[in-house]
């Protein structure tokens, strides 16, 4: 008799929700926050490296109410050398969750002409107005779950200066303008302070 293999893998999330067990009272906490009026907060998952925080976000579709379009961000696998790095890596992640609930992606708009320098797109701008406006309508009524997972990576490349020190502020602005758009950033506890 050949044993099964073991599904459990540290370095790798479980995607099968039947091989994930546990951390009910997270999931449980997710979905009393996600209900209701809309927040101009993000809701913050802190947890030790290795801990288990990336097999959680892979549970969520099938955690939280099916109104809620979970999109999955890593951004341990972006560069965050500047700031169009992170927003590419956003729509590409938001077009893949859009196909994955069924919603029509045919209308997202494209990646902006780069233009001159004294022109250059302002990709903010071009992001609130242009892509989440239609991301949302092709959501048709359902909610934009957007997780940035390793998301203190971010506050890296604020040190560093390559993304704007501003970054959380427009990400709230986003969600006072957006009611269906909400924002989980997971966090390495040594960034908790």
């Amino acid at each position: 008799m050949i044993p099964d293999s073991n599904p459990y893998n540290p370095l790798r999330p479980a995607m099968n929700p039947a091989h994930f067990v546990g951390r009910e009272p997270v999931f449980a906490f997710f979905r009393q926050h996600l209900v209701g009026a809309a927040y101009d907060h993000a809701l913050v998952l802190i947890g030790r490296r290795g801990l288990g925080k990336s097999a959680v976000l892979h549970q969520l579709p099938s955690q939280v109410d099916e109104r809620y379009v979970p999109c999955i961000v890593s951004l341990g696998s972006v560069t965050l050398d500047h700031e169009a790095a992170l927003f590419a890596a956003i729509t590409d992640d938001i077009h893949l969750a859009l196909e994955a609930a069924g919603s029509s992606t045919y209308r997202l708009p494209d990646w902006p002409d780069d233009g001159t320098d004294a022109q250059a797109p302002d990709l903010r701008a071009w992001f609130r107005n242009e892509y989440l406006d239609v991301t949302m309508a092709a959501l048709r009524g359902r909610h934009l779950l957007l997780v940035l997972d390793d998301a203190h990576l971010l506050f890296d490349a604020m040190d560093r200066g390559v993304i704007a020190d501003d970054l959380l502020a427009y990400f709230a602005e986003l969600l006072a303008h957006y009611d269906r758009l909400d924002l989980l950033l997971v966090l390495d506890s040594a960034y908790e302070d």
